[in-house]
């Protein structure tokens, strides 16, 4: 668990509640290193500064429906570019609908939860995808 609460990760959504509360949530259970842009353009720009730095965010949070460029967009870009296509990508969104969901696991994120999303549910599954175990089922997930 040491080695898990020092990864690199980043919170995606333009809602600032639900930001702040995911950002509560994993620091609350230990993770230092969260940053929270308040926009997708914005955190295109953090993802991509950060692979020429060679500092890559192990994990990104993302909503999906936000201004400028979705949730879906941006996991295409991150996944595109060769120097962040093995970055972690979680997608917590209020559209529970199963084609979207099959889209983005398509596009290369490792899980999928519904919000709203039980608080230990989400830290366990970012305790999965961080550490390559499997994902456990939960609640948030369809």
């Amino acid at each position: 668990m040491t080695e898990l609460v020092e990864k690199k990760i980043m919170i995606v959504d333009d809602n600032e509640f639900s930001r702040v509360l995911i950002l509560t949530k994993l620091k609350k259970h230990g993770y230092k290193n969260i940053t929270t842009p308040e926009t997708s353009i914005e955190a295109w720009d953090l993802i991509a500064n950060a692979v020429v730095l060679g500092e890559s965010f192990d994990l990104i949070i993302t909503d999906l429906n936000m201004p400028h460029l979705d949730g879906m967009e941006l996991i295409t870009k991150i996944k595109e570019d060769p120097m962040s296509a093995d970055t972690k990508i979680i997608v917590v969104s209020a559209d529970a609908d199963q084609v979207i969901k099959n889209i983005t696991l398509s596009l290369g994120a490792a899980a999928y939860l519904v919000k709203p999303v039980v608080p230990k549910e989400l830290v366990s599954v970012v305790e999965a995808v961080l550490s390559g175990t499997k994902i456990p089922e939960v609640k948030g997930m369809f």
